[in-house]
């Protein structure tokens, strides 16, 4: 029996695995043990490697993450690092190259080690689909996403639809005592909060004839979320004594278009050019009402709207004057604004609303 086994392995070898003083290159076989179905799945298998997304501050300097596309910086804010290579199939990455220092000229922006992820360059399309509904005892949660990529000569489209939606309801009721032992009154509260997310991303690269790419980007997303709760207060016989409605609403919207160009000047000189639009609205409305049996009546409101984004352009030269030197410099421009708006309004005893800003 161990002479079968040790047979068994002998003729299962390990997957082949380049390395260099600055370079180890791991091929799709070496990640087909873990079944890896995506990118995402792969970059995190890789030995000794740990994903960092970059961070989320002004502009793009000192942000960079540790993960390479194509040996390429992906130029977008709005997207994670582990978005991107999710939605790259495993059947689509041609070997994952684990990078320490400078190395054949990549964009490392001061990350030490990054994994570069380079793509096959033989399959025209991909398409993607995948649908998935949740149920809870209170709650059903569907989603469906799509995504696919198609290439024509030296150019490639890629998109993607996500839609997610929830509806979750449940009643609360609360007794409440006065004194210990002797029921006062009781609450009912059915509550509703239906939520719904779609999100859409398009993208266009060019390879040019001179070595460079040309890349555009969009992602838009919008979600809306309402929670109604409307709530009835009844005495100890069962008789209503106060209504109270709260109906809460919130509402985002974001979008970002970037522009980004590779371009080589020279043997040893390049220059790349990236431009970067962000918008996000947001909208809430807090309401509540409370009827009594008497004829006066509350009400209280309150509104909050957000405006903001980023104007983003950035511009570096890079020389390369040995194999294990480059110097780069560059300048990078960013402009933030932010944009609230705040109203409050409260009637009390049945009068009319009175604003308060």
């Amino acid at each position: 029996m161990f002479g079968l086994i040790a047979a068994a392995a002998i003729a299962s070898p390990a997957p082949a695995i380049e390395s260099t003083d600055t370079r180890i290159i791991y091929p799709p076989e070496f990640f087909a043990a873990v079944r890896a179905t995506t990118a995402l799945e792969m970059v995190n298998r890789v030995p000794g490697f740990v994903l960092d997304e970059g961070g989320s501050a002004r502009g793009f300097g000192g942000l960079a993450g540790n993960v390479l596309i194509d040996g390429k910086r992906p130029s977008t804010k709005s997207e994670g690092l582990g978005n991107i290579l999710a939605r790259i199939p495993a059947s689509s990455v041609l070997r994952l190259e684990l990078i320490r220092g400078a190395s054949g000229g990549f964009d490392l922006a001061g990350q030490a080690v990054v994994v570069n992820v380079v793509r096959r360059t033989d399959k025209p399309y991909e398409l993607i689909v995948a649908e998935e509904t949740r149920f809870f005892p209170r709650a059903v949660r569907p989603s469906a996403r799509v995504n696919g990529s198609y290439k024509i000569g030296q150019a490639k489209f890629d998109g993607e639809v996500f839609i997610f939606s929830q509806q979750q309801n449940f009643t609360a009721t609360e007794a409440h005592f006065s004194p210990p032992g002797v029921l006062d009154t009781f609450d009912i509260e059915p509550t509703t909060d239906p939520f719904f997310q779609a999100e859409v991303k398009a993208g266009f690269e060019r390879g040019l004839e001179n070595g460079g790419t040309i890349k555009a980007r969009f992602s838009g997303l919008a979600s809306r979320f309402q929670e109604l709760s409307p709530q009835t207060v009844l005495d100890r016989f069962g008789a209503p004594i106060t209504e109270q409605n709260s109906d809460f609403t919130q509402g985002t919207r974001q979008a970002e278009l970037t522009f980004d160009v590779d371009q080589p000047l020279g043997p040893k000189t390049r220059l790349k050019f990236v431009a970067l639009q962000s918008l996000q609205t947001e909208r809430g409305l807090s309401a509540f009402t409370e009827a009594l049996r008497t004829p006066n009546e509350s009400l209280s409101e309150f509104l909050s709207d957000s405006l903001q984004g980023e104007s983003v352009v950035r511009a570096t030269f890079s020389l390369k004057p040995a194999q294990k030197l480059t110097i780069e410099t560059g300048a990078e421009g960013a402009y933030n604004f932010l944009e609230s708006n705040v109203a409050l309004t409260v009637a009390d005893g049945g009068g009319p609303p009175q604003p308060r800003l």
